[in-house]
């Protein structure tokens, strides 16, 4: 026996849960919106090169965030130790 399928006005939330999400939702792009649209003018603005720098800058922060994190979590290592787990880290994906 095949089951009965409910429709979809009858798998639908009540209007007033609707309501409420769409309110959130529309909050949520209104304050997103300007910063957006923000990055997005400092995109078409901003030559390649200036991002390419910047992006650079962002990931050598990065490195250096990871390998303080490490020093801290194993205080007992080696730099050469250290060194030897920030290169496994970076050659991994993801």
């Amino acid at each position: 026996m095949v089951p009965k399928r409910t429709s979809r006005a009858a798998r639908r939330s009540p209007p007033s849960k609707r309501l409420a999400s769409l309110a959130r939702r529309r909050a949520t792009i209104e304050f997103v919106d300007p910063i957006r649209q923000d990055d997005v003018e400092w995109a078409k603005q901003t030559p390649p090169a200036e991002k390419l720098s910047a992006a650079l800058k962002m990931m050598r922060f990065g490195i250096r965030l990871k390998r303080s994190a490490l020093v801290a979590s194993h205080p007992g290592a080696e730099e050469a130790e250290v060194d030897a787990m920030l290169q496994a880290w970076l050659d991994t994906d993801g």
